[in-house]
């Protein structure tokens, strides 16, 4: 047994401690090869139905990700793939699951559209009740695990794609099918928009936008929790946004460090219009690091590295050695050069990133101005409020007030 069999196994007995996670291995042509599922031939049909073998064989030669894929039952899969050379060995699957409590009215009545025998439709719903219930952040977790053990290769929950199985039921004909497709492609476009926003760092089009920086649709990654749902489409939405980023200049360290804590603030979300507050923040900030990125291009690799700690530590207390620090440089040697490069001294410049987010935080939340000047790290409100309103020439509330309007 090679060693990437052996890390396979190890996973596969780990797991089993917790959830009854199935786990399928295919060959390079998709063929079943094992599983450790008692009900092998049954959910085998259920995979096949999804005619998903041929988008993974071509993906797979693309791209070598994990990808996510649901069906309409609402069942969850997680692909992995062993490569060598660049060229597909094995696919490992992980799954099914669901990801929120799930209906089995809902799940009924999706297995009545495909015209089952009723025997078989019976089969299909006691196997659905013995499957595992997981959050997709905790499923995204044990994908990570997987991948790691067939590619040797360390991830984050904004590494994966995702797949969303289109037409495998058909829907009754009460002619808005020609609107669904419309309004699929218009969802498309906007989320292109979106991303197009993020990479450019195009402000003038993130103010234009207001409120409208999410898609109207969620998706079947979960169908009978609408919170779960729409934390879901905020940790796709954040993992599509931290990729957009990258591509504008934003570093890959800047840019998964952002994720992860989008994606942990947003599971602590305890309703929907919360994770949506998530998502605006999110795609602001994105958009405004990587605007500042570009107009930043000149600046040196140092002062780069600098500005870029800065932004990621900005609702920390930012001490000068710390920063200096992971520099890799003198405190006094940073500031020297911070101040001939941009004009203003280090602790300046702090100062106007701290207030920066501030005007976020008073124009978008509801948080009080003593709590902004705690999370930024203000020794006290009446000194945020000094520095506010040299910098904008208004207090927090007057400001507040005018956004208000």
């Amino acid at each position: 047994m090679d060693r990437i069999s052996e890390r396979i196994s190890l996973f596969q007995e780990l797991i089993s401690c917790t959830f009854n996670f199935y786990l399928w291995e295919y060959d390079k042509d998709m063929n079943l090869l094992k599983s450790s599922c008692p009900e092998e031939r049954t959910f085998e049909m259920i995979f096949s139905m999804m005619n998903i073998k041929s988008y993974l064989l071509d993906y797979a030669q693309k791209d070598s990700m994990p990808i996510v894929f649901s069906n309409d039952l609402d069942m969850t899969w997680i692909a992995v793939f062993e490569k060598e050379d660049g060229a597909v060995m094995y696919f490992h699957l992980l799954g099914p699951v669901f990801t929120d409590e799930y209906s089995l009215n809902s799940k009924e009545k999706a297995l009545n559209v495909r015209n089952f025998s009723p025997k078989l439709k019976h089969t299909f719903m006691n196997l659905m009740e013995s499957l595992p219930t997981v959050c997709l952040t905790q499923f995204l977790q044990y994908g990570i695990m997987l991948h790691c053990c067939a590619a040797k290769e360390k991830i984050r929950n904004s590494d994966f794609r995702y797949y969303q199985e289109k037409g495998s039921v058909p829907e009754k004909n009460d002619g808005s099918e020609e609107a669904d497709r419309a309004g699929g492609r218009l969802d498309y476009l906007f989320e292109q928009d979106i991303m197009k926003m993020v990479e450019t760092g195009n402000l003038d089009s993130l103010n234009s936008r207001n409120n409208q920086l999410y898609s109207g649709k969620v998706g079947k990654l979960s169908v009978g929790d609408s919170l779960r749902q729409v934390k879901n489409l905020c940790i796709i939405h954040t993992a599509s946004c931290s990729r957009a980023a990258i591509r504008g200049g934003l570093s890959p360290e800047t840019s998964f460090t952002l994720s992860d804590r989008y994606i942990q603030s947003c599971e602590a979300c305890k309703i929907s219009t919360e994770v949506f507050q998530v998502m605006k923040e999110m795609v602001q900030d994105y958009t405004e690091r990587v605007h500042a990125c570009r107009m930043a291009e000149s600046s040196s690799p140092l002062i780069k590295k600098a500005c870029d700690y800065i932004d990621l530590h900005i609702e920390e207390g930012l001490r000068m050695e710390a920063i200096a620090e992971y520099t890799g440089y003198t405190q006094n040697y940073l500031g020297i050069r911070f101040k001939e490069e941009k004009g203003l001294a280090l602790k300046d410049y702090i100062h106007e990133k701290k207030i920066e987010r501030s005007e976020y935080l008073l124009e978008f939340t509801n948080l009080s101005i003593s709590e902004i000047s705690e999370r930024l790290d203000f020794c006290s409100p009446s000194y945020f409020a000094q520095v506010f309103r040299a910098l904008v020439q208004k207090t927090p509330a007057e400001y507040r007030r005018l956004c208000a309007h």
